[in-house]
């Protein structure tokens, strides 16, 4: 993987991560968790199936793996992304 790609990768999971959770308009109840910034932990929400947003994992330990690096204030966040 190459620096560029890896970079590419950082700056969207930034985004993604301080996404609010979003369990989308359809009906099914598929469980789920997503990142929370505020906090620096994940949460597990019920997702009905479509639309919603990119902090949606499947587990619990994959979605520590793509945003806990992401801890501290969301204004942090963004102001790291922004620099980067």
């Amino acid at each position: 993987m190459s620096f560029v790609i890896l970079l590419k990768c950082f700056q969207n999971a930034c985004y993604f991560c301080l996404d609010s959770q979003d369990t989308g308009p359809c009906r099914a109840a598929f469980q789920r968790w997503s990142y929370h910034a505020q906090n620096s932990t994940c949460h597990n929400f019920t997702y009905g199936g479509c639309r919603g947003n990119s902090n949606n994992f499947l587990t619990e330990n994959k979605c520590l793996s793509i945003c806990a690096p992401f801890r501290g204030s969301p204004q942090q966040h963004i102001t790291g992304c922004a620099v980067i």
